[in-house]
């Protein structure tokens, strides 16, 4: 008979070791030592039956395991967790990254038209200094030439008489004579304004074309700029709605 008092018995492991050798000489003491061994085993914290209680994932309806009335134990009721905090915070966490990255969005677009703006303000700042300077070039030639004709109309008027009476024509300046040299400043007149206004005409037509230009230009990138912030809010969005569908699938 083997001597179950060699040393304590306390874990699982010890009785086993102890069951193994009684069942290596199998007579009638060593059976009913087995069988307490085995009712041993059974009464040890490791034997018992794995419970939500245990694994911490719920209580039962009242805490603890009720016993009825033939003395028989009864089963812990279960209680799923609550994960609503958890799913309330992965959903605010993805409307949170969605606002962030449409307000981002938000300002390059506008970034981007203050940008395009300034380019636009620059080029019709660098048109019209470029009009205006044209106009006083323009205006400042078309008055030299009247003055330039004025002076050789009135020296005409005083060389003349000279001229007539030294080739022996006196009686002085004809008035046919004095109507030609008014004519022919008048047409130098005439034409000289028509050439000023001809210029202007030219620059400001000029100025416009690129003013419109410039606008046109800007225009362009800035809805170019919007499509592409439309673009890319449909695509937060469209991202964010996924990721919410996939939780909830998930979750069932």
């Amino acid at each position: 008979m083997v001597n179950l008092n060699r040393k304590p018995i306390t874990t699982s492991d010890d009785i086993m070791n102890e069951m193994k050798k009684l069942r290596q000489f199998p007579n009638r003491a060593n059976a009913g030592n087995l069988h307490t061994l085995e009712d041993t085993m059974n009464q040890l914290p490791a034997a018992q039956a794995v419970t939500p209680e245990l694994l911490g994932l719920g209580r039962g309806s009242s805490g603890s395991s009720s016993s009825g009335s033939s003395g028989g134990g009864g089963a812990s009721t279960y209680s799923a967790p609550d994960y609503s905090g958890i799913i309330n915070s992965i959903k605010s966490d993805l409307q949170k990254n969605l606002e962030e990255s449409l307000a981002a969005r938000q300002a390059a677009y506008d970034k981007s038209q203050q940008l395009y703006a300034k380019n636009r303000d620059s080029q019709l700042e660098s048109l019209l200094s470029a009009y205006n300077y044209g106009k006083g070039q323009v205006n400042q030639d078309a008055d030299r030439s009247l003055q330039e004709a004025y002076i050789s109309r009135m020296q005409a008027q005083r060389t003349l008489p000279q001229m007539l009476s030294a080739q022996g024509i006196t009686g002085g300046l004809s008035e046919t004579t004095a109507a030609g040299l008014l004519n022919n400043y008048g047409n130098s007149r005439n034409s000289i304004e028509t050439g000023r206004a001809q210029n202007l005409t030219s620059l400001l037509n000029t100025y416009q074309t690129g003013k419109a230009e410039a606008e046109q230009n800007y225009n362009t990138l800035l809805a170019q700029a919007y499509d592409q912030l439309q673009q890319n809010i449909a695509a937060d969005r469209k991202a964010y709605e996924s990721s919410l569908a996939s939780l909830m699938a998930y979750l069932g």
